[in-house]
């Protein structure tokens, strides 16, 4: 790869970290909105993309937002295949590599749907309690089910041990006049882990139940959180949060290092 595509593909990296803030970030102002009683509601990355897409202005910010998935499918893909991170060949470097490509596979598919919303033709996609439908019906389904609620406690696990131990600051650098930005960053990551955590939870209740309608996305999990007592502040405190892990995509996007493909 030359260099003039090394700076293509690392332009587009970034591109995708400012994507993901951007969609953290209207997840966690709608939720945060719909706790203080001004309106929003709580949603996950599909009907964030939806609200974008509902005004002229929303819609160049779509299609940027867009183009920035696709650039951080690629960076995640790229990064599984070639081991960029230096993961190793080990039990746990395959697993954060598959995670990963996994993760380079969903930003795929929201990429795709940002764009068939700018074209006028989302359709119907359904939300979680469909694709664990679909899942469910497949062979051993159910068991699939539950695995995918037991990746997503680890990926919750993994969430808070990054911001607990600072694993963020081995592949970013901090600014270290900015005494803001660790406490920003751990509150962020830590409350995406306990969406995770919840959304795990969900997973695997639908699978022991056997009932799909079980399964929440993230914005059942902010749902849930808002039905518990003190739900308002619960929903408040963990939008806030991820306004947080918005703020420290955006730092990603200026700071992280982003090894050159070979």
């Amino acid at each position: 790869m030359n260099t003039d595509h090394k700076d293509l593909y690392k332009n587009l990296s970034r591109a995708g970290f400012a994507a993901r803030g951007v969609t953290y970030g209207l997840i966690g102002g709608l939720a945060f909105m719909a706790a203080v009683g001004s309106g929003g509601g709580t949603t996950g990355s599909k009907g964030a993309l939806q609200t974008l897409s509902e005004n002229t202005f929303g819609q160049i910010v779509l299609a940027l937002v867009a183009l920035g998935l696709f650039g951080y499918a690629l960076w995640r893909l790229v990064s599984a295949a070639l081991d960029l991170e230096n993961f190793c060949s080990d039990k746990e470097g395959i697993a954060h590599r598959l995670a990963h490509a996994g993760s380079g596979v969903f930003h795929i598919a929201l990429g795709i749907y940002a764009f068939s919303l700018l074209m006028g033709d989302a359709g119907s996609s359904g939300g979680p309690d469909k694709y664990v439908a679909d899942l469910m019906s497949a062979p051993f389904g159910r068991i699939l089910v539950g695995i995918a609620g037991i990746i997503a406690f680890v990926a919750a696990g993994a969430q808070c041990k990054k911001a607990l131990n600072e694993e963020y600051k081995s592949h970013t650098r901090i600014p270290d006049q900015n005494g803001w930005i660790n406490p920003t960053i751990k509150t962020g990551l830590i409350s995406r882990g306990v969406v995770f955590a919840i959304i795990g939870g969900f997973l695997i209740f639908a699978a022991a139940t056997a009932s799909p309608d079980n399964a929440r996305g993230i914005g059942g999990a902010l749902d849930w959180l808002a039905a518990q007592p003190y739900g308002s502040y619960l929903l408040a405190f963990i939008s806030l949060g991820l306004i947080a892990f918005a703020v420290f995509s955006f730092i990603q996007a200026r700071y992280r290092m982003i090894p050159d493909p070979q």
